[in-house]
């Protein structure tokens, strides 16, 4: 993933992950503060998770291609409980890799919205 372009497209989304995880950006690439280890990707999942945007990387139906989900948390009106309604379906993505950086960047696209709206 190219992280100084997310660093200048969502600045709120990633400062939230860099004091979340304890992350600095070096050399194009996200670090561990402690322990200056490299941040492992799939750790966005539960970063993400833990902000109420879950996603998901699933087979398409060709099996040749990859497809991704992603559900936005929303607290129902009658009892207060939490519910996932699909926000976006994407599918016909090649590589799985490329199907986690599209879905990792509108995740922050997402994040950086909330954001933008809580601090209004």
């Amino acid at each position: 993933m190219n992280w100084q372009e997310k660093e200048k497209k969502y600045p709120k989304g990633l400062e939230k992950l860099f004091k979340d995880k304890n992350l600095r950006l070096s050399w194009g690439r996200l670090r561990v503060l402690d322990t200056d280890e490299i941040f492992n990707i799939r750790d966005l999942y539960d970063f993400f998770d833990a902000n109420g945007i879950r996603g998901f990387i699933i087979p398409s139906e060709s099996l040749n291609n990859f497809d991704y989900v992603i559900h936005i948390k929303e607290i129902h009106p009658v009892d207060a409980s939490d519910i996932w309604p699909l926000m976006e379906w994407v599918t016909g993505i090649k590589v799985r890799t490329e199907a986690e950086a599209e879905l990792f960047t509108e995740c922050f696209g997402i994040l950086e919205e909330q954001i933008g709206e809580n601090s209004v």
